[in-house]
């Protein structure tokens, strides 16, 4: 039962409603005091006028008070507890789910809220305090009563008012979420083009670079061949070998020799 309980508290529209609940039914009890003090300063119950006064005054800030402190526990403890949270959230936060609003801005949009709810508040409160006083009812029970009506009139209102906020507000952000994820989308796109196109590149580099060493080696060969032919061919064409230099030819068989040289010719 405490953890649904706590689940349900969790849930911003719920939590803001019981706070400010929780914080005007305190406040109002609270005003009773110096409602209750001002019989001794000489503040009469036919001094209506000065009664009112005094129930906004103490009202306003006591609820101011209480409501921004509550919202804070709610919303933005930032303290653990023994690894765990004083009030318990429904999930933890996620990428599909807006980030939480800043304390400050958060409780400063919600306090500009009621201010434009408090005329009618204010109007419902003290009108009907008023009214019960002139019929007779004690000074305190006459602001429980209305500040009560007041309270739960407007929370209605405030409800319905919160809803179409934070719809509207889901809804920008949805937008914005997919804005961010087309533009991520697209760069990604962008990056793998250009890494394909610089894979491309240093492809045809290598070919380019591979077929110079091909042609190279191709002209090298074609040298070597060259070469060997034209030191090879010769050889092999008129028998003019290196072997053959400086010796005399074999005379042929029944040939007559040739005379030999004279010793004394020298």
């Amino acid at each position: 039962m405490f953890r649904w309980v706590a689940r349900q508290y969790a849930k911003r529209i719920v939590n803001i409603n019981v706070n400010i609940v929780v914080a005007g039914l305190l406040a109002i009890m609270l005003t009773a005091i110096p409602l209750h003090l001002s019989r001794y300063v000489g503040v009469k119950d036919d001094d209506k006028w000065t009664i009112l006064i005094i129930t906004f005054a103490s009202d306003w800030v006591f609820d101011l008070l209480i409501a921004v402190g509550l919202h804070w526990l709610a919303n933005h403890w930032p303290q653990r507890l023994k690894g765990k949270q004083l009030i318990q959230r429904a999930e933890e936060a996620i990428e599909s789910t807006p980030p939480p609003i800043p304390f400050i801005k958060d409780a400063t949009i919600i306090q500009l809220q009621r201010a434009c709810l408090s005329p009618l508040l204010y109007a419902i409160a003290l009108g009907l305090q008023w009214l019960l006083i002139y019929e007779g009812m004690g000074r305190e029970v006459a602001a429980l009563i209305g500040f009560t009506a007041g309270i739960l009139v407007c929370r209605v209102i405030h409800t319905f008012w919160l809803i179409r906020i934070d719809r509207q507000h889901l809804a920008d952000w949805e937008r914005q979420r997919a804005e961010r994820l087309a533009e991520l989308e697209r760069k990604r796109a962008i990056s793998e083009q250009e890494r394909a196109q610089e894979l491309t590149e240093q492809a045809r580099q290598a070919t380019q670079r591979a077929a110079a060493h091909t042609s190279a080696a191709t002209s090298l060969e074609q040298q070597v061949q060259r070469l060997s032919s034209s030191r090879i061919g010769p050889a092999l064409g008129d028998g003019d070998g290196p072997s053959d230099r400086g010796h005399d030819p074999l005379p042929a068989a029944g040939s007559p020799r040739p005379p030999a040289a004279d010793a004394s010719v020298s």
